[in-house]
């Protein structure tokens, strides 16, 4: 029975997991750290103690962890800790994928705000140079409609003295 087993090669970039045939030395193929986190959130974990022990540890059970990630340990009652270890490793690299999206987005948020509420500045201050145009306009209306009520009463004077 082949097995896979888990492991994480660091490169200069960055770290990549890898699923790799042991039996065989195939090539590795990148794995998804998408479901690996999805698995390890659905994985249950228990408390247990050996023995009576007042000591408790915090662990998945064997069958529950090769079930959530498809891979056979050499030993079906024990995990291996290079299992556990990559495991680990690629949760935390699906973590900070996670946290760098939702830090890129944020960004993209702040500037959405910032325009909108540049926006908002622009259209209160156009709003005020509308109502200062009306009250000029108001003005100039009420002027003409004063300089025509002059005018008028000029004209009946000149039509009086004739």
């Amino acid at each position: 029975m082949k097995t896979i087993t888990l492991f994480a090669i660091l490169s200069i970039v960055g770290f990549q997991v890898l699923a790799q045939k042991t039996d065989n030395k195939t090539a590795p193929v990148l794995c998804d750290l998408e479901n690996i986190l999805s698995a390890v959130v659905k994985m249950p974990i228990f408390q247990v103690t050996t023995d009576g022990s007042p000591v408790y540890h915090f662990e998945p059970t064997p069958v529950d962890f090769y079930a959530n990630f498809s891979v056979n340990g050499q030993f079906p009652d024990t995990i291996s800790v290079k299992d556990v270890a990559s495991v680990a490793l690629s949760a935390v690299k699906a973590l900070a994928q996670k946290t760098q999206e939702l830090s890129e987005n944020q960004k993209l948020l702040e500037q959405t705000v910032q325009r909108l509420n540049e926006t908002t500045e622009q259209a209160y201050k156009l709003a005020m140079q509308s109502n200062e145009i009306q009250v000029t306009l108001t003005n100039l209306q009420i002027k003409l409609a004063e300089s025509e009520a002059k005018i008028n009463a000029l004209e009946m004077q000149m039509k009086q003295k004739e």
